[in-house]
This record gives C-alpha cells, sequence and structure tokens, in this order.
C-alpha cells in the first residue's frame, strides 16, 4: 500500500465510528442513486457495493432488494466492522477496490458512492467491473467533479497558494474511460447539491469527522491562527447567515452489453432523469 492510500486508508479508519453522524452529503446521495434505481426499474440478484464504508448505501440496497445478495467492499476493517453491526443483511469482503478478489462473479448491478474520486488507477477498477458483470449488468456510481467545494476552495486562496482541496476529474473524463474499457451506453450527467452549516467549523466537521481531509498534495502546511481566521473571514455565507459546501455530484450509469433499447422520447435512462 502506497503512502497516499496508507493515508486514506488510516484517515477513514479513524473516523469510522463518527462518520454516521456526519456523513451527510454521502447520505444525501445515497438516498438518491437508489430513487434513480427505482426508474431503472430492475431486480438485480447479485450486488456488489464498491467502497461500501460504514454501510449507508448497503442497508439502502437491503431495503430496496430484500431478496439480492449483497457483497460490500471496502479496505477499511474498521469501516466494515462498523457496518457489520448494523446487522445489515450483506457479505463483506475487506479489499483494495483497485485490486479486486473476485474472478467473473457475474453480478447484476455493480454500485459505488463517493469512492472513485479516492482513487489512482480508475481504467483497472472500470475493467475489473466490466469483467464482474453479466451480460445485462449495470454499474452506477456517484462521485465529485472538479466544481466540488468551491467555497473552500476560493477561501483558502486568501490565505496561502498551497491546495487546501483535492482535484477531481469532470464527468466527460468518466465517459471516456467508460467507452474505453468497453462499457455500452455510457450515461453522464452532474447535480450540483449546496448543504448549509451554522458555523464555519460545522461545515469543516462534515469533511474531517468522516475522514475525508486528505490531500493529494504534501506540500501543503499547518495553518497558524491568524490564517485560520482569514479562512474563516473570507468564507461566503448564504443569504441566511449560513455557512454553504456546494459538490458538484456527478453520476454515470453503464451497461455491459446493449440488451435494451433506450426510447429518449420517453427518458427511460434514468441517470438523466432527477436523482
Amino acid at each position: 500500500m502506497d503512502d497516499y492510500k496508507l493515508k486514506i486508508h488510516n484517515s477513514f479508519s479513524s473516523k469510522a465510528e463518527s462518520y454516521d453522524a456526519y456523513a451527510k452529503i454521502q447520505k444525501v446521495v445515497a438516498e438518491r442513486m437508489i430513487e434513480r434505481l427505482d426508474v431503472m426499474n430492475f431486480t438485480p440478484k447479485n450486488i456488489l457495493d464498491l467502497g461500501c464504508g460504514t454501510g449507508l448505501l448497503t442497508s439502502l440496497l437491503n431495503k430496496r432488494y430484500n431478496d439480492s445478495r449483497i457483497i460490500s467492499v471496502d479496505f477499511s476493517s474498521e469501516m466494515l466492522k462498523t457496518c457489520f453491526e448494523k446487522d445489515v443483511k450483506s457479505s463483506f469482503v475487506c479489499a483494495d477496490i483497485e485490486y479486486l478478489p473476485f474472478k467473473s462473479m457475474n453480478f447484476d448491478l455493480v454500485i459505488s458512492n463517493f469512492t472513485l474520486h479516492w482513487c489512482q488507477n480508475l481504467q483497472k477498477i472500470l475493467l475489473d467491473v466490466q469483467n464482474n458483470l453479466t451480460d445485462q449488468g449495470i454499474f452506477f456510481f456517484s462521485t465529485l467533479g472538479p466544481d466540488s467545494l468551491n467555497e473552500l476552495r476560493e477561501a483558502f486562496l486568501e490565505v496561502d497558494r498551497f491546495n487546501h482541496v483535492n482535484n477531481f476529474i469532470d464527468m466527460h473524463h468518466y465517459g471516456d474511460m467508460l467507452n474505453d474499457v468497453n462499457f455500452v451506453d455510457p450515461v453522464m450527467d452532474v447535480e450540483n447539491i449546496t448543504l448549509k452549516f451554522n458555523s464555519f467549523f460545522d461545515a469543516v466537521n462534515s469533511i474531517r469527522k468522516i475522514g475525508a481531509n486528505v490531500l493529494l498534495d504534501t506540500s501543503t502546511k499547518p495553518l497558524s491562527k491568524i490564517e485560520v481566521n482569514t479562512l474563516i473571514s473570507s468564507f461566503p455565507k448564504s443569504s441566511d447567515n449560513k455557512y454553504p459546501l456546494t459538490y458538484e455530484v456527478i453520476y454515470g450509469t453503464a451497461w455491459a452489453k446493449k440488451t435494451m433499447s433506450h426510447d429518449d422520447s420517453k427518458v427511460v435512462i434514468p441517470i438523466k432523469e432527477k436523482k
């Protein structure tokens, strides 16, 4: 495990107990993914949840597909322990999703919520997903786009020129990668979701308290008290005096093989529907 991946692992593992209390955006998007699955109108028998964390999405999948078999994968045993303690009906696998331990498991649905933006070898992951889907299988994921956390990013510019917020790739790049590994009919869309917090520290804790404050830029230095005060004063407030954090949420859906016709007039591709 390289240094960056180890930092991610340790950061999320250390916040397994507090994760659910602060993972507001992850909960919102997990619920919206279930809404989109409802529009797809299919019942997968075998489901793979990549980067399941504490099981926010796994729990919802349990309720939506009560008779389906679910395998939940995460590389943090602490996260999986928290998921297991919820009595979620799933098989748990502690593994790095960049090195899936499956060989042609024939999943009908591979799903991932807010995980891919942490991964460095996306093409390998997509190839592995493709190899583990049935002929009618669907890959459905959410991740972050480049306009995420712009409020925080712009406030930090008033402090220094270090990169205090990770850079995220755009949806077109995800679509290109899906095409490159021969997924069929990849459909991408974006939704901007803004959460509002009562204080600057509430906003920041929604990131820190889930372990998501790991930076790719290792040159970033800790802030002084003066710099923290500058950051707080530079952070934009909404009209109701709240502290907003906006997430550019990318949704992607792709099919392993072309098994259904899509009538544009009926708008049956769920990713194009309101998520």
